[in-house]
Parts: structure tokens; sequence; C-alpha cells
């Protein structure tokens, strides 16, 4: 195994931050580790990846266009 273990805290951590809508190299900037090493763990653990606030608030903001025009 290479690098440092990921530990339960870790898996929570990860967790929060996807959640939180942090991408994979924000996520591993704030854990310091790689994006890929995040992109792994986040896969083995079934975690969906984060969606930058700003694309979702762009996705809000076309869909506000589109139900005005219904």
């Amino acid at each position: 195994m290479n690098g440092r273990a990921w530990t339960a805290d870790d898996d929570a951590k990860l967790r929060m931050l996807a959640r939180g809508g942090y991408t994979d190299g924000q996520i591993g900037k704030a854990m310091k580790r790689t994006r890929t090493c995040v992109q792994k763990k986040r896969n083995l653990l079934n975690v969906s990846p984060g969606e930058p606030r700003q694309y979702r608030a762009m996705m809000m903001r076309i869909a506000k266009r589109r139900k005005a025009r219904a």
C-alpha cells in the first residue's frame, strides 16, 4: 500500500465534503491527498462526486428560466 491508510474519520470527512459539493481535487487539497486517491476511495465507498457550487447554481438558474417559459 502506498501513502497513508484511510481511517473511519477520513471516510466520514470525504463523504461530508462530497455532499457539500466539493470536487475530488478540492477534497484532495483539504485532506492532503491526491485527486486520484480521493476519486478511488470515493468509488470504493460508493459516494457520488460533488458538484461544484457554481455548476449547481447555473443549473438552478436554467431550470428557473425553463419553468418561467412554460
